[in-house]
C-alpha cells in the first residue's frame, strides 16, 4: 500500500500560495483552450491540485485532475499508485487512470471514494474510468461485485530512527510472513533515497542536490511524527504547514515538500525505491507535483527523512530548497 504527497512552499503565506496555485492551473487551462482554437490538441488530462490523498477502500492514491471528454472537462481522481489489492484491483485500475465516478457519484480524492463506498451496501458496483493512450482518451464503464467497506482504525506500532522497539512490539510481528526480516538502518535508507533523487536528476541532465543536515533532521522528524500519530498530510494535526515547521526549527530557507508512504513485502531499500518511482511516474507536464519538485533545476539542497513501522511500512519526506541551509 502506498501513497504520496507534495507541496510547494516559498517564503509566502498559505493564502498567497493557494492563489498562485490557482493561477497556474487557470493559466494552464487557458493555454490549452488557446491551443485548441489554433488547431492544436489540448492536454487531455491535467492535475488540478498537488494535494495527493489515499483511499484505503480502493487501495489507491492520487490527485484531483480534469479530463477532456467530448470537448468537456470532467473532474476525477488521477491514480498515481496502487497497493495491488482493494477495489481498485477489482476495477482494473492502473497508474495514470482517472476514476470519474463510483456508484454514479463523481469524485476527485481518496477520502471522497472512501465516503461513497462506506455508504454503499454490498452488491454490484458501477464505476467509470478514463484512460489515456497516446493523445486519445477512452472511457471504460465497469461493473464489479462489491462486498461492502467498513473503515478500520488501527494504531500503528512505530520504530523511530535509532530506537529499538520494545519486546512486546517484536512479538506483534510473529506469524507475519516477513516477521524475520532484519531491522532497517534508517541512515542507510535516507542515503539511498538521496542517491535515487540525484540519479533521476542526472538522467534528466540536472546537477545533483546536496544533502542538508538541518532539513534532513526536519524531514526525519516529520516522517516519524506522521508514523507515530497515524496521519498523512502536509498539514499536521496542529495545523502547521511545511514553512511553519521550517521557521520553528530556526531554518532560514524556503522549502518544497514531498511526502510519501509505501507498504509492501519487499526489503526496505526496495520500498524506498517504489516511493521514488511513484513520485517520478507522475505527469511530466504538471509543474506542481512530486516529479516537478525533484527535477526543479533551481533546487540546491534537499533534506531526506525516513520512518519505519514494522514490519513493512515506510514513510518518506523530501524537503527541497533553493537556498543552502547547512
Amino acid at each position: 500500500m502506498a501513497t504520496s504527497k507534495n507541496v510547494n512552499r516559498k517564503k509566502v503565506n498559505s493564502a498567497a500560495f493557494a492563489a498562485l496555485t490557482a493561477l497556474l492551473v487557470f493559466s494552464f487551462v487557458a493555454i490549452s483552450l488557446k491551443e485548441a482554437k489554433a488547431g492544436k490538441s489540448p492536454q487531455p488530462i491535467y492535475g488540478l491540485s498537488n494535494a495527493q490523498t489515499v483511499s484505503k477502500a480502493l487501495g489507491a492514491w492520487g490527485v484531483p485532475a480534469a479530463v477532456l471528454i467530448q470537448g468537456k472537462r470532467v473532474r476525477g481522481f488521477y491514480v498515481t499508485g496502487l497497493t495491488g489489492s482493494g477495489i481498485a484491483n477489482d476495477l482494473g485500475l492502473s497508474p495514470r487512470d482517472v476514476l470519474l465516478t463510483l456508484d454514479g457519484k463523481g469524485l476527485d480524492s481518496g477520502p471522497a471514494a472512501d465516503f461513497i463506498l462506506q455508504k454503499r451496501n454490498a452488491g454490484n458496483l458501477k464505476a467509470s474510468i478514463a484512460r489515456q493512450r497516446g493523445s486519445k482518451i477512452s472511457t471504460i464503464n465497469c461493473l464489479v461485485s462489491f462486498q461492502g467497506y467498513t473503515p478500520q482504525v488501527i494504531k500503528p506500532k512505530v520504530r523511530m530512527s535509532g530506537e529499538a522497539p520494545p519486546q512486546e512490539e517484536e512479538e506483534l510481528v510473529v506469524g507475519d510472513d516477513i516477521a524475520d526480516r532484519p531491522k532497517p538502518n534508517i541512515d542507510a535508507l535516507e542515503d539511498h533515497m538521496l542517491q535515487l533523487i540525484n540519479r533521476d536528476r542526472n538522467t534528466c541532465g540536472l546537477p545533483p542536490v546536496a544533502k542538508s543536515t538541518s532539513l534532513s533532521r526536519l524531514a526525519r522528524a516529520y516522517a516519524e511524527d506522521m508514523a507515530k500519530r497515524g496521519f498523512f498530510d502536509h498539514r499536521d494535526p496542529e495545523g502547521r504547514m511545511p514553512m511553519d515547521r521550517v521557521r520553528e526549527a530556526g531554518i532560514a530557507a524556503g522549502v518544497w515538500e514531498n511526502i510519501g508512504w509505501q507498504k509492501d513485502f519487499y526489503d526496505f531499500p526496495k520500498i524506498v525505491e517504489k516511493v521514488q518511482f511513484n513520485f517520478m511516474n507522475e505527469p511530466p507536464e504538471d509543474p506542481t507535483n512530486h516529479r516537478a519538485n525533484i527535477l526543479n533545476p533551481r533546487h540546491r539542497v534537499v533534506g531526506v527523512g525516513v520512518a519505519v513501522i514494522m514490519p513493512r511500512t515506510v514513510y518518506c519526506v523530501q524537503e527541497f530548497s533553493n537556498d543552502s541551509p547547512p
